[in-house]
């Protein structure tokens, strides 16, 4: 699937008025509810900062090492061929995306464009390198170890998935946690993608955009559409960035894959609420600039297991 254009287009949109609020602070209606403000109508977050255990209101999900069909056999052209992939490494994945509330915690910040959806919506306008560095800053808070090393647009990952901190998914740990130990279509089962399950475009005109919202949810809004194991918005939502590189399939089993280390664009994955149904679908795909802020996408962290998360 490509939506190069269309993401590009929005992403040239200006933030909401209160996205001017110096670091530390913010003009959200939802967190300055009880906070005073300024003369420029922003209030102060940074208490909210230094320790903290943030994981006692992070729910994750074990998945343990297994195989299973990656892609599909009739889907887009890019999903083709199915192959075999097998993960060699337990992984602990998010239950939701996160949240503009979780991303305020650690960063002191919230670069949404739907700041009133609420501080229980997942975050948007966030990069594929805004998610690493939200992914170190999350696991020095808790002292884990840092995946990544990065210096302005170059990144290294130098344990790759033996490091222990908190990490993007890779693009096959996503599609195994999606599909949830079957082959099945979507994050839910078989099932037609619709409100019933996902937050999507329902077509019809603009008014159908995010199930009639216009808008991302709070996560977790379409228990329906949960995975076997408990996860929410595989589909729907908002696109999640993975750690890979956009490549092309070669039909071969293989183990652990990154991606393409070479490849200029990163993939996301699951859909989102301005998008019909098919790209909700567990082996669906896109890819983009890992730069490009967009108010379609955000993500959601994994780590590798060892241990019950602190």
């Amino acid at each position: 699937m490509i939506l190069s254009l269309s993401l590009w287009l929005v992403s040239l949109l200006p933030h909401a008025a209160w996205a001017q609020c110096p670091r530390g602070k913010s003009a959200d209606p939802a967190v300055c509810s009880s906070r005073n403000r300024d003369p420029d109508g922003c209030c102060d977050i940074s208490s909210q900062q230094g320790p903290h255990n943030p994981q006692k209101a992070i729910e994750m999900v074990l998945f343990p090492p297994g195989e299973f069909t990656m892609g599909s056999a009739t889907g887009d052209p890019d999903e083709q061929p199915a192959h075999t992939v097998i993960l060699s490494r337990p992984f602990w994945m998010m239950k939701t995306e996160v949240t503009q509330k979780l991303f305020i915690h650690v960063t002191g910040d919230n670069p949404s464009w739907f700041k009133q959806c609420g501080i229980r919506c997942p975050v948007e306008e966030i990069s594929w390198f805004d998610a690493l560095h939200f992914a170190n800053e999350l696991s020095k808070s808790e002292g884990l170890e840092e995946c990544y090393q990065i210096r302005g647009e170059t990144v290294e990952w130098p344990r790759g998935l033996d490091c222990l901190g908190y990490r993007l998914p890779t693009e096959a740990e996503w599609e195994y946690a999606a599909k949830g130990g079957s082959n099945s279509i979507y994050p839910w089962g078989s099932t037609d993608a619709s409100c019933a399950q996902a937050i999507l475009f329902e077509g019809g005109g603009r008014g159908k955009d995010g199930c009639g919202q216009r808008s991302p949810w709070p996560v977790c809004s379409k228990t329906g559409g949960n995975t076997p194991q408990g996860l929410c918005d595989m589909g729907g939502n908002i696109w999640e960035w993975v750690w890979d590189g956009f490549g092309i399939y070669d039909g071969k089993t293989v183990t652990d894959p990154l991606g393409d280390p070479k490849s200029e664009y990163k993939v996301f994955k699951g859909g989102s609420w301005k998008v019909f149904g098919h790209y909700l679908r567990n082996a669906g795909r896109s890819s983009e600039l890992p730069g490009m802020r967009n108010y379609l996408i955000g993500f959601r962290l994994a780590r590798t297991a060892s241990e019950t998360p602190r």
